[in-house]
């Protein structure tokens, strides 16, 4: 839990300071609804990082919240990991879904 946390924190911070590895393709386009439980898995671990990290700002952007619960998206990002482990098929963006309801 304390990894999660620690882990989510400095993903926030280098992901608004940097362009991470998905910048280095600027051809790169991912579909959410496209993009699997799978395809981040397999990831390097910051690219794997990036994505949950822009993961969780997407679905708290669409839902207006404005709060960084750390307990909350600590809980979420452990949820979605079980998740896509236990179904590598889903989508990213179902696995958000049922993470963060």
């Amino acid at each position: 839990m304390t990894y999660t946390r620690t882990l989510l924190a400095a993903v926030a911070i280098s992901a608004a300071t940097s362009g991470g590895a998905f910048a280095q393709d600027q051809n790169l386009t991912l579909q959410m609804n496209e993009f699997t439980c799978k395809d981040m898995l397999i990831r390097s671990g910051f690219e794997r990082d990036f994505t949950m990290a822009y993961m969780h700002g997407f679905m708290s952007g669409k839902v207006n919240e404005t709060e960084f619960d750390v307990e909350k998206l600590t809980r979420a990002t452990d949820a979605v990991l079980e998740y896509c482990i236990s179904k590598p098929d889903a989508t990213i963006l179902s696995a958000f879904e049922e993470a963060r309801g």
